[in-house]
């Protein structure tokens, strides 16, 4: 029988933005066995198109994505979805790791480990419940 890893996250839809196949599988199968609902697509303009047309409750994205740079896709979903802005968790490695943190996000390293994936994701969930803002939220208030 499946476990959740917390109720918090229970039926909760994820937008997995990353375009190595091979990590989709990995990342759908540990969010599936928590109970998450994930929509995976490979580029930050498929991801915008989800955005568009869709509710999220967290974004899990390589900030190494195609066709779109990491920050400008960050910058578009705080635009079309700004109760997203502090919920990304971030997959990433040295060179994008600054990047990240300048935006808020929450960062997990590769190659992904699946408790600090789901650590990130019940953490990010935990703190918009808790009302915790991002610095891009402090700065324009």
């Amino acid at each position: 029988m499946k476990k959740p890893f917390d109720s918090c996250t229970l039926f909760k839809r994820i937008l997995l933005v990353q375009n190595n196949p091979q990590v989709v599988a990995e990342v759908h199968d540990v969010l599936d066995l928590h109970f998450f609902e994930v929509t995976a697509v490979s580029s930050g303009p498929e991801a915008i198109q989800q955005l568009l047309k869709n509710d999220f409750d967290a974004i899990v994205c390589d900030f190494t994505i195609p066709n779109l740079p990491a920050e400008m896709f960050f910058q578009a979903t705080t635009r079309i979805r700004p109760r997203l802005a502090n919920r990304f968790v971030a997959i990433t490695d040295a060179a994008t790791s600054k990047s990240t943190r300048s935006l808020g996000a929450v960062s997990i390293w590769k190659p992904i480990e699946p408790h600090i994936l789901l650590e990130a994701i019940e953490g990010v969930l935990k703190k918009v419940e808790s009302g915790t803002r991002t610095p891009q939220q402090y700065a324009a208030a």
